[in-house]
Order: C-alpha cells, then sequence, then structure tokens
C-alpha cells in the first residue's frame, strides 16, 4: 500500500492505543464494489466465530449446534461451581466445574480478543443461568475496542477486501452474571493459552497455531482464504 509502518525498535514498544504504526494489513480478493467486499469480510468474520463445521458443531434439528468455543462451557462451569445442583439442559463438564472451583485463572474466553464486552445469552430456561457479560477487566472500564477492522478498499480498479490487525489486546476479562445472587467474577483472558479448556477440535487447532489468540488465529485463517499481509515496515 506504499505505507511504511514503524521501525523495527518502534515495533518492540506499542502504544496501549490502536496506532497503524503497530499494525499489520492484509489484503483479499477483488470485489465489484464496497457492499461486495464488506459482505465477503463480515462473512468470513461471522464463519471463524460461529459458522457451522468451523465455530460450530451442525445442528441436529432446526436449531443451531453447539459452539466450538469454550465460553458457553466455562460460565456454565462457573454458574455450577457457585450454585451446585442446576438442572441444566447442557450439563457443564465436570472436569471444568472443579477447574472452575480451584484453579479459575486457568479458564479462557479466547472470543474476548475479538473485543468488549459481549453478551452471552443462553436460550435453553435451564441454561439461562449461566447467561452473563463479558466486560474488560474494571481497571479500565468495562469496554475494549476491537483489534480488527474489515473495510473496503477502493482501488484503481474496482474494490478490495481489507483487515487491519491492531497488537492491542484485553489484559483479563471480568464476568458478569445475569442469575440472582450470582456473584461478580474476574478471570484471566489467557490471551497465550494454547488449547484452553472446553475448545473443540477445529477452534483448537487455529488456536494453537496463533498461542491462543484468536485475533491473531483469524488472520491466519483468512491467509487460508486469498488473504495476504501487505504490510511494508520502515527501516
Amino acid at each position: 500500500l506504499g505505507m511504511a509502518l514503524g521501525t523495527a525498535a518502534d515495533e518492540a514498544r506499542p502504544p496501549p492505543w490502536a496506532s497503524l504504526r503497530h499494525a499489520r494489513l492484509y489484503l483479499g480478493p477483488a470485489a465489484r464494489s464496497a457492499d461486495d467486499a464488506h459482505a465477503l469480510l463480515a462473512g468470513l468474520l461471522r464463519q471463524f466465530r460461529q459458522g457451522v463445521g468451523l465455530g460450530r458443531e451442525e445442528g441436529r434439528t432446526k436449531r443451531e449446534g453447539v459452539s466450538r468455543w469454550p465460553e458457553g462451557q466455562v460460565l456454565r462451569a462457573l454458574r455450577e461451581a457457585d450454585a451446585p445442583g442446576i438442572p441444566w439442559e447442557h450439563p457443564p463438564d465436570p472436569a471444568m466445574v472443579q477447574i472452575a472451583k480451584r484453579q479459575p485463572e486457568l479458564l479462557s474466553m479466547p472470543r474476548a480478543a475479538f473485543g468488549l464486552p459481549i453478551v452471552f445469552g443462553f436460550i435453553d430456561r435451564m441454561d439461562k443461568e449461566a447467561s452473563s457479560t463479558l466486560n474488560a477487566d474494571s481497571q479500565r472500564g468495562d469496554r475494549f475496542a476491537s483489534p480488527l477492522r474489515l473495510r473496503p478498499l477502493r482501488c484503481q480498479k474496482g474494490f478490495a477486501s481489507l483487515v487491519i490487525l491492531y497488537p492491542n489486546r484485553p489484559t483479563g476479562v471480568c464476568v458478569v452474571m445475569n442469575a440472582r445472587g450470582a456473584q461478580r467474577k474476574e478471570i484471566s483472558l489467557g490471551i497465550k493459552r494454547r488449547h484452553p479448556p472446553a475448545t473443540r477440535a477445529a477452534v483448537a487447532t487455529w488456536l494453537d497455531r496463533a498461542d491462543g489468540d484468536a485475533a491473531e488465529a483469524f488472520v491466519l485463517y483468512l491467509q487460508g482464504q486469498r488473504f495476504i499481509e501487505a504490510t511494508r515496515r520502515g527501516r
């Protein structure tokens, strides 16, 4: 793109705010219009986060299948640890409940890397006991902007799909449960934790390749969808 994005020394010291100097740029396939480019980008992110066969299992009925990401299982385990004996529609893994009781710092909410807050609302009546909001750690406020920017890029002939990845990630997650009497919990995001507990097949593979960083895993996924890195570093 003809844009120098900083020196090696600058790269080692990214500021705590979003800065193009420390970002990485990725260009995807050409599109006829800005709408087409945007639809491609949004579709790829949706597929990675919750698409059947990648982000979730195939449903057996008209309902969606179970997520392959760990957050739902983690939230049910945290709630069960606080209030044992809930008649869950989808019971949490007993091993996860023990981790929630004894070593909650081992738990991980990898999709927090896409930005916070995230609202988790469970459909099944008893699973609603685990409905929660994930906020950024309380020291920096509840919100954390996504490190991803998905943009149509006007070119000489048509449009390209542009993805910008900033290096900033949340330092922690505060779990606020909606159930009456539930405790406010702060747990570690585990941004560098490979294969966090309760993560299934395809998602676990991508997280392992990215050292547990879901945003980094997404751009690795993009490179398998005809995206190339277009960052040019200054000297």
